[in-house]
């Protein structure tokens, strides 16, 4: 939601911010910060190919680089574009 905490977490994720230091910047608990890393081991345990969800798990638990997290989300969708067809 716009102005949640957890927008504003993820704000803060991209600017850089260690995740252990949003809750306390907030003052109060960031419940995606929790989840979001259970979610992606629950994906993982049943199978499920879930590689942005993991990204960002690794994000969150400090693992990752934003930039490093935003490309991994960007580069799948340029690889799968169909090459340009020329006109004739």
């Amino acid at each position: 939601a716009p102005g949640s905490r957890n927008q504003r977490a993820g704000e803060l994720l991209s600017q850089g911010v260690a995740p252990d230091q949003i809750a306390p910047m907030l003052g109060d608990a960031v419940e995606a910060l929790d989840s979001v890393p259970l979610l992606a081991a629950a994906a993982r345990s049943a199978g499920v190919q879930a590689p942005a969800l993991a990204g960002l798990a690794a994000l969150v638990e400090g693992k990752l680089e934003p930039e490093r997290w935003a490309e991994s989300v960007i580069a799948p969708a340029r690889r799968q574009r169909p090459a340009p067809s020329r006109a004739a």
